[in-house]
């Protein structure tokens, strides 16, 4: 059993087992976040660039007929809107910790995700 706690409904102290699947994880490298009523929605995906080969007029062909790339949803979390500031201060304080202070939004991309974020229901 795990040291972590938490409070039930009737104010008593329950531990909790953490467990992980045994199967393998996919890792996600593009999220998207979406605000409901009283909850967000996290949303994240696995995207893989395609193979693109030949001289640069060939891959810029492939591309531009290409048209988009398939983001597969590994993890879909639904965070109660009481729960999200929370989970962003553990976020950051797990970064600060074992990485360093976070640098300022205009250094690591800053809006780079707006239209996603604007185009979300």
């Amino acid at each position: 059993m795990d040291d972590k706690k938490e409070e039930s409904a009737e104010g008593m102290f329950v531990g909790l087992d953490y467990q992980y699947p045994s199967t393998v994880i996919p890792a996600a490298n593009h999220m998207v976040v979406q605000k409901d009523v009283h909850e967000f929605h996290l949303s994240f995906f696995q995207v893989q660039p395609p193979v693109i080969l030949g001289g640069p007029e060939e891959k810029k062909k492939i591309l531009t007929e290409l048209g988009s790339v398939p983001a597969i949803c590994v993890a879909r979390v639904t965070i109660a809107e009481g729960r999200m500031l929370p989970l962003i201060r553990m976020l950051i304080e797990n970064y600060e910790r074992n990485i360093g202070p976070l640098p300022p939004l205009e250094s690591t991309g800053g809006d780079s995700n707006k239209k996603a974020r604007e185009s979300d229901v």
